[in-house]
């Protein structure tokens, strides 16, 4: 997922998020969830999640965490997240 920080607010976004990684690191299924800053932008953020399987991330996206996380996230963003998703197995 990728987003747009509204200008000024992109540490204040990535701490929520940071603030949200190790109880979703610890979440059944996650395997890797990491919040980026996107090099050359001054707000942009990249957030790359790795989930075993899609069941892991429904029942993720299902709780309270997910709800809590968006909806402090949701002010400080210019506009929607583009969302990438990608489906693999583990090699």
């Amino acid at each position: 997922m990728t987003f747009d920080a509204l200008p000024g607010s992109r540490d204040r976004a990535l701490e929520i998020l940071l603030g949200e990684a190790p109880e979703v690191r610890a979440h059944p299924g996650n395997l890797q969830f990491m919040p980026t800053r996107i090099t050359g932008s001054e707000t942009g953020i990249l957030l790359h999640q790795v989930w075993e399987d899609e069941p892991a991330f429904t029942t993720y996206t299902a709780g309270p965490g997910f709800a809590a996380v968006g909806d402090a996230l949701r002010p400080l963003m210019d506009g929607p997240p583009t969302r990438q998703v990608v489906r693999g197995e583990i090699a």
